[in-house]
């Protein structure tokens, strides 16, 4: 399932490349591909990501790995065997310093100003401002074009 995923969005991306609708090195292309189809598959990741965890592991007498839901087996804390890996408070540390460094906003894909800007923008849309999966590339190809003609 997570690569037929995977190949529904490279063949769409790869088919906006084909068609001269995305170009690697715009600036502009670029900003107007994440602003607008960013929301898209985050939101997808995390539906994929809650059904998979919902999605039950078959019992298996042989192993002592656990049953059921990835996600319940997350939670398991009732006194039987814990499947987790205990990580030294230095290490995660360390992590912090290294890639966590500043103010790191991992939600932040664009900067506030450039959001701003482009949801100026996305008011002068025949569509409206609202993106989804279905007015997702028309809206794409207006705020492609917007940038373009306005530099």
């Amino acid at each position: 399932m997570l690569l037929q995923w995977l190949n529904r969005w490279r063949k769409f991306f790869q088919t906006l490349e084909k068609e001269d609708l995305w170009v690697y090195r715009d600036r502009d292309d670029k900003v107007a591909l994440q602003y607008i189809y960013m929301p898209i598959l985050r939101m997808e990741i995390v539906q994929y990501r809650q059904e998979y965890n919902a999605y039950p592991i078959r019992y298996n007498h042989l192993s002592r790995l656990p049953s059921g839901s990835p996600a319940d087996n997350y939670l398991l804390d009732s006194g039987r065997a814990r499947f987790s890996v205990p990580i030294a408070p230095s290490w995660t540390q360390v992590a912090q310093d290294e890639f966590l460094t500043g103010e790191f906003d991992a939600d932040a894909y664009l900067s506030e100003a450039a959001t701003q800007m482009l949801d100026r923008r996305m008011e002068e849309s025949p569509l409206g401002p609202m993106v989804d999966l279905y007015n997702a590339r028309d809206q794409y190809l207006f705020l492609r074009n917007s940038l373009h003609t306005n530099v």
